[in-house]
């Protein structure tokens, strides 16, 4: 009796095609897929509320202007971002902040990135 896949290198490459596809979709790997992203960290200098949720202006050592939207970004650790406060987390790239200071005359301020994951100092 003999098995469909006659060859194991045949075999080898469909289960590599298959763990590169869950990783790439995030099924089961949601682990895999946010390792891929961009990291952030640093000291928080500013917080803008806007009507999509909040800017975060981070200070060094990974340094930018982040996005935090209510219900897609996820908080860890103390709950608690305020100036002063250390940050660490990922990002995906584009966002914006809609009307900033809840004053829609002012237009919208592009972002480095959207916020998926992040976690908070004291």
């Amino acid at each position: 009796m003999t098995l469909p896949l006659q060859k194991p290198s045949t075999f080898l490459l469909l289960l590599c095609i298959s763990i590169l596809s869950f990783a790439i979709l995030g099924l089961d790997f949601g682990i895999a897929r946010a390792s891929l992203l961009p990291g952030f960290g640093g000291t928080v200098y500013n917080l803008t509320p806007c009507a999509n949720g909040f800017l975060f202006l981070v200070g060094p050592p990974r340094p930018g202007l982040f996005m935090f939207m209510t219900g897609l970004s996820k908080l860890y650790a103390f709950f608690l971002p305020h100036p002063g406060a250390w940050v660490l987390g990922n990002y995906f790239f584009g966002g914006a902040c809609v009307c900033p200071y809840y004053n829609c005359y002012a237009g919208a301020i592009s972002a480095n990135g959207t916020i998926l994951h992040m976690g908070t100092s004291l």
